[in-house]
């Protein structure tokens, strides 16, 4: 299941953190994830506020959200690694409520 996927790859990063594949900006946990729940996560949004996380979700095909206040968005917003204005937004509130808008 997805909750032993993530506990077995956390312990590997744990041991060596440079080699793990689960560790943003790689993909390896996103593909454990599609694995464990059996879905297709390219085109869909991902939602972080740090560089790792933008690009991870870029790497792996996802449509990538910035949280650009309160954490490390601030310096990830308007740079190149910066998902366009639209998909990026001052808290999570703000980020579903334009998914939940955009699913209309």
């Amino acid at each position: 299941d997805l909750h032993t996927a993530y506990r077995r790859q956390r312990q590997m990063c744990i041991r060596d953190r440079t080699k793990c594949k689960c560790r943003k900006p790689e993909t390896g946990l996103l593909e454990d994830i599609e694995k464990c729940m059996e879905v297709d996560l390219k085109g869909k949004y991902f939602i972080g506020d740090k560089d790792s996380d933008i690009l991870a979700g870029r790497r792996h095909g996802c449509v990538p959200m910035l949280i650009k206040r309160g954490g490390y968005g601030e310096k990830v917003y308007g740079t190149d690694i910066s998902p366009p204005d639209e998909h990026c937004f001052n808290n999570l509130l703000e980020a579903a409520e334009y998914i939940l808008n955009s699913k209309k």
